[in-house]
């Protein structure tokens, strides 16, 4: 009985709009009291909880994330990508996709993989002749590569959780984002050959370029061009 009691308090605070991390709280709070346990036992599971090494993993995947920022490497994981692959039909969509595979590997998030990478490719990409809709589309849907290429914040969480080893977890997660990664690629190859999207047509000149590439610049929408 209590526990249809305490569904029927969820589903109520729910439908009544408040947050789920106040209804999980409210009710688990509940049950602790109708359960005749002591309070302090609440405090005590939620210390528990957090109370693991690997858990520290997290801020400094974030820490690292925000030094490489800070130093530059987003700029050239960007332009690297886009020297790479842009020459090709839809060239900006899948430096995009191939850029969100390459930043995955720094923050393991998909909302850092969007406010680092949206900002550049969204402006670009419009500015080539893409729709404001293909191209926001296209970064939100490579930023889910982020929780999954290692390191990823959630696996970290999951194998915290549950036990499982973490490493064991991200040599799982390798191939699974590849493949996902490449069928992002695949399905922007026949939709920018379908819609006939604007390709470069520079010349792949590495030892003219490759310098250039790897200069200390930031990076705006107008220096999206393969060769800039």
């Amino acid at each position: 009985m209590l526990a249809v009691s305490m569904f029927a308090l969820m589903i109520f605070l729910l439908l009544a709009g408040l947050p789920v991390a106040i209804v999980l709280g409210v009710v688990s709070t509940t049950w602790v009291i109708m359960a005749g346990s002591s309070i302090q036992m609440i405090a005590s599971r939620m210390y528990a909880g957090i109370d693991l090494f690997v858990l520290m993993a997290i801020p400094f995947f974030i820490l690292a994330g925000e030094i490489m920022n800070h130093c530059g490497i987003t700029d050239r994981l960007i332009k690297f990508v886009n020297f790479v692959i842009g020459r090709v039909r839809g060239g900006l969509a899948q430096a995009n996709i191939y850029a969100s595979m390459l930043f995955a590997g720094i923050t393991g998030a998909a909302v850092a993989d969007v406010a680092a990478l949206g900002s550049i490719f969204i402006p670009a990409m419009e500015k080539q002749g893409y729709t404001r809709k293909f191209s926001a589309t296209i970064t939100a849907v490579s930023s889910i590569i982020g929780p999954i290429i290692p390191p990823s914040i959630i696996v970290v969480i999951y194998g915290s959780v549950t036990g499982v080893s973490i490493g064991t977890l991200f040599a799982a997660c390798v191939i699974p984002g590849v493949m996902v990664g490449l069928g992002m690629s695949a399905y922007v190859a026949l939709v920018s050959k379908k819609k006939n999207f604007p390709k470069s047509d520079e010349p792949f000149e590495v030892k003219a370029h490759m310098l250039r590439l790897f200069r200390k610049k930031k990076i705006s929408p107008n220096q999206m061009s393969p060769l800039k």
